[in-house]
């Protein structure tokens, strides 16, 4: 079973779910919406932050498909997320 790494909440109520073998994203209240990415096939990984969102310790997660905004410490996550892959890819 894939190790619990991560588990957050954006500001608009998003989940990011982070496991040793894959990124999830879930949306939504009343209609539910669930993307999820393997590790192993991650391209690039960008985070976008405006002024506030640097003083404020959030921006937007750019991954592959894959875009959230409002998450909070979007630098930490995108370490995350780099380290597991890049060791993914080394294993």
């Amino acid at each position: 079973a894939p190790d619990l790494y991560s588990y957050s909440f954006t500001l608009d109520g998003t989940k990011i779910v982070v496991t040793s073998e894959r990124l999830s994203i879930v949306t939504g209240v009343l209609r539910r919406r669930a993307a999820s990415v393997r590790l192993s096939n991650l391209g690039t990984l960008e985070i976008e932050q405006t002024l506030p969102g640097r003083l404020f310790h959030y921006g937007t997660l750019i991954a592959g498909d894959l875009e959230v905004d409002f998450v909070p410490e979007p630098d930490d996550l995108q370490e995350l997320i780099t380290g597991l892959a890049e060791s993914r890819l080394a294993a």
